[in-house]
């Protein structure tokens, strides 16, 4: 939130400043998930809401998963064989981000 509210000031009218959030399954914006993490996103989703003005708007986004690529597992300088585990567990499918 610190951020959103320093980046608020950022926008105007014609073209507003648009803060993207990258929250998580199980964000729950009541706040009576049993989990912590539910509880802390859900209240930031929220919180982002209410933040919107006419020259800052807001956008959370909840991936379901992301799929990284071998490269991004294993960088070529990596000290670790450049091993292709996803790639052996689910095919080619695996080896592209999925956005849900």
């Amino acid at each position: 939130m610190t951020a959103a509210k320093a980046l608020s000031t950022l926008g105007t009218k014609e073209q507003p400043f648009r803060f993207i959030y990258v929250s998580g399954e199980g964000a729950d914006q009541t706040e009576k998930s049993r989990q912590l993490f539910g509880r802390i996103k859900g209240r930031t989703e929220r919180e982002l809401d209410e933040a919107e003005t006419g020259t800052f708007k807001t956008i959370s986004v909840r991936p379901g998963a992301i799929n990284p690529t071998a490269e991004v597992c294993y960088p070529p300088h990596s000290r670790y064989p450049k091993l292709n585990i996803g790639k052996f567990m689910m095919g080619d499918l695996s080896m592209h981000p999925v956005w849900v």
